[in-house]
């Protein structure tokens, strides 16, 4: 019996240490508290947003963690990253530009237990009328220097044409160019695909004697004074921002009240010597010169003719004709001496109210209205070597010279 109740006092001894001992353990290691992984949520753009390339897509990314151990903010873009933050906010602007379709943006918050929640949608991007830009190796040349064009167009161009203002263009992305004579050329480039298209320019300057007109006509100068002028009449067609200008032959259609031009005595084989006649409302345009040329003033056409006639060259008319070209008319010879390579011929004009053409006559527009019906023109006569300053209505023609701005 003694026995018997030694034993069971040792099994109570060893049932409570072994109590005491698992008390002692779960109290000595208590458990340790889970962290929580913070909270990711893109605030804009809305899911299936849509865009075209040349909109500006505002993002928006928010976090939160609720153990105050946010880290940072990662943003991706179909799957390249593009920007961090450490703050809970992180704001981007996204410029889709030679991306289309579906985009992916995946945001990312993660914490400093390197544990992270993340967030995604899909924008779509449609396709834009591409943005034209472009490059020039210089701007600034001689007369036969080579210039390199670099197109640097955005939002996927597929055509490319260059107007090179000299009658020239080319349908190359990069072309190279150069320029035969001197001048002020504003190259363009248009830039299209299948949704539209763009357009913009660089001026070149090239130094060298000559211009040449947006047709490719090429023109001596002359200079007289201080001034820099045409040596022949102009021949253009085209207006110098590419738009073409009326052409009539008939008389009546020349009386309307709109910018007309023709050919003296309605033959074109006179262009290349006598150049076109304008009525007025084409002058008005101030669109008919080369670009870094202008119709000359009635006061810029008085200042070189007084310049010939301080310079002992009188009369001044015939310092300023042609030493040939001019007719033989009534055994009366109407060619100068041309002192100042002005070149003047006989180009006539064109008259209101019958819209006739007659000859035998050298006559150039001003620039300068006279009134609300007529302007100042300049006339030199084959048998007279008087220097005329007239004014006659809008709708006469007459010849342009142009001057340098």
């Amino acid at each position: 019996m003694r026995s018997v109740l030694m034993f069971l006092k040792i099994d109570y001894v060893k049932i409570a240490a072994v109590v005491l001992g698992t008390v002692i353990i779960f109290f000595g290691c208590k458990e340790e508290e889970e962290t929580q992984s913070p909270e990711c949520t893109i605030i804009e753009p809305d899911f299936h947003a849509d865009y075209i390339q040349t909109d500006v897509v505002n993002i928006t990314v928010e976090a939160s963690d609720n153990d105050n151990d946010l880290e940072e903010i990662r943003l991706y873009i179909n799957g390249i990253g593009v920007a961090r933050s450490v703050e809970d906010v992180l704001q981007y602007e996204y410029h889709p530009e030679e991306t289309t379709g579906n985009i992916k943006i995946l945001a990312e918050a993660w914490d400093k237990e390197n544990q992270f929640a993340e967030d995604e949608i899909l924008i779509n991007v449609g396709s834009a009328a591409p943005i034209a830009d472009f490059e020039v190796s210089q701007t600034t040349v001689e007369p036969g220097e080579v210039i390199e064009f670099t197109d640097k167009s955005t939002l996927l161009p597929t055509k490319w044409q260059w107007i090179f203002q000299d009658g020239t263009t080319s349908w190359e992305q990069n072309p190279t160019h150069s320029f035969p004579t001197g001048g002020e050329f504003p190259v363009k480039l248009i830039a299209s695909n299948e949704y539209g298209s763009d357009s913009t320019q660089i001026t070149i300057i090239c130094n060298g004697p000559g211009v040449t007109d947006i047709e490719g006509n090429q023109y001596e100068t002359t200079t007289i004074g201080d001034q820099v002028w045409f040596a022949e009449n102009l021949r253009v067609t085209t207006y110098n921002d590419g738009q073409p200008i009326n052409f009539t032959i008939g008389d009546q259609d020349w009386l309307t009240n709109s910018a007309n031009y023709c050919w003296p005595a309605d033959n074109v084989a006179y262009a290349e010597s006598w150049g076109a006649l304008y009525n007025f409302y084409v002058v008005e345009t101030d669109k008919i010169c080369p670009h870094g040329w202008h119709v000359p003033s009635h006061d810029e056409f008085m200042q070189m003719i007084d310049y010939v006639s301080q310079n002992g060259q009188n009369p001044v008319a015939i310092a300023l004709k042609a030493n040939s070209g001019w007719p033989l008319i009534h055994n009366t010879n109407g060619n100068g001496t041309d002192e100042f390579g002005f070149s003047l011929l006989p180009n006539g004009w064109r008259w209101w109210p019958h819209g006739d053409y007659d000859g035998g006559i050298g006559t150039l527009w001003t620039s300068t209205a006279n009134d609300q019906f007529s302007a100042h023109y300049i006339e030199i006569w084959y048998n007279n070597d008087y220097t005329f300053h007239m004014a006659h209505f809008h709708e006469w023609g007459f010849g342009i010279r142009c001057i340098k701005d």
